[in-house]
């Protein structure tokens, strides 16, 4: 997965969420690994460290398109779960 894709006009992008309306970013991009990939916005472009971005983004995105920030809830173990007992009944 990443943020940053082809438009359907072949330019590499990412598409910005500022004020509930994608704004599509012209980037170049750097240094790549398997996790992280650098960008920086293309000649003319403007793009702010910490500005939200899409996951994945369609081509079919454009300048405007109403978009809803998503927030996903992310545990990391032990989770709330796992410190329940278990309401399993005991064989003993």
């Amino acid at each position: 997965m990443s943020c940053v894709y082809q438009t359907a006009e072949g330019q590499t992008a990412v598409a910005a969420v500022e004020n509930g309306k994608v704004r599509i970013v012209p980037v170049e991009t750097g240094v790549e690994s398997d996790l992280n990939i650098e960008v920086k916005p293309a000649d003319g472009a403007e793009l702010n460290e910490g500005t939200a971005v899409i996951l994945s983004p369609s081509p079919e995105l454009y300048d405007g398109m109403a978009a809803a920030p998503t927030v996903c809830l992310l545990y990391t173990s032990p989770s709330p779960r796992d410190r329940q007992k278990s309401r399993m009944p005991s064989s003993a």
